[in-house]
């Protein structure tokens, strides 16, 4: 009898945890804020605008060197008709275009701080990057319209952390590595580039414990071509440093998370 009163007991226990299990709502995930489509906009135009200065600014830097390498056979008279004649239609329709494109991206920005429920002082702030590019395309000058444009880019990729942290960790280390070969074309100092260099280390590694793991093996590869990129800065060797940042640009931009 005693027995049997046990396993009654027993067997009403475990129905009431069945039970009390059953009706525990797994917890669902956080969803995830989808990307806007005027952000993505923005995001495209600035990277549009980046790659057009920078291949104005070194189709420029070749014209130059071509000049100096040049013998002074023909008049300066003659020369300055040439390139009076010549160079300033291309520059201004190349100007053209990237004025074009920023407004292009002050347009998408102003549609996506309305849509945005971001804060507001994080969003000026922003913006005051794009104001800054504005500024300095407007008087023309190449290279630090290029300097701009990567910070503003810079800006855009830590918003990324609302919407997919793993894009956002992406667009950090191409900036990061543009912003290298920058500093290198303006002549800045060997110490702010390996300054940088310990941030794309850093990135890397956060974008290594977020991605697949069939994917850590590509990873090895970017580290590689990061740490190459650190002895070409160390060695001050600018071709080299242009080399291996474009490298570690396609690397990442191929690299499915």
């Amino acid at each position: 009898m005693r027995k049997k009163i046990k396993l009654i007991i027993l067997l009403s226990i475990i129905s009431m945890l069945i039970i009390s299990c059953s009706q525990q709502k797994p917890k669902s995930k956080p969803k995830k804020s989808k990307i806007p489509s005027k952000f993505t906009s923005v995001v495209l135009n600035t990277n549009q605008t980046i790659n057009d200065l920078e291949e104005f600014y070194l189709k420029r830097k070749k014209e130059t060197q071509k000049k100096k390498q040049k013998k002074e056979k023909q008049k300066k008279k003659k020369q300055k008709e040439k390139n009076k004649k010549q160079n300033p239609s291309k520059k201004e329709k190349t100007w053209n275009k990237i004025e074009k494109k920023i407004k292009k991206i002050h347009q998408d920005w102003n549609s996506y701080e309305t849509e945005s429920k971001l804060d507001g002082k994080k969003l000026n702030k922003i913006e005051q990057k794009l104001n800054d590019l504005t500024e300095v395309a407007t008087q023309k000058k190449i290279l630090i319209s290029l300097w701009k444009a990567n910070q503003f880019h810079l800006n855009l990729a830590k918003l990324y952390n609302k919407y997919d942290a793993k894009i956002g960790i992406k667009k950090k280390i191409i900036a990061y590595t543009r912003k290298i070969v920058y500093l290198t074309w303006l002549d800045e100092s060997k110490n702010k580039k390996l300054a940088d260099i310990n941030k794309l280390k850093n990135l890397v590694s956060d974008l290594k414990v977020k991605i697949k793991t069939k994917n850590k093996k590509k990873i090895k590869e970017v580290n590689k071509a990061v740490k190459d990129l650190e002895i070409a800065v160390k060695q001050d060797t600018t071709k080299v440093i242009k080399i291996k940042s474009d490298l570690i640009k396609t690397k990442i931009k191929n690299l499915k998370t």
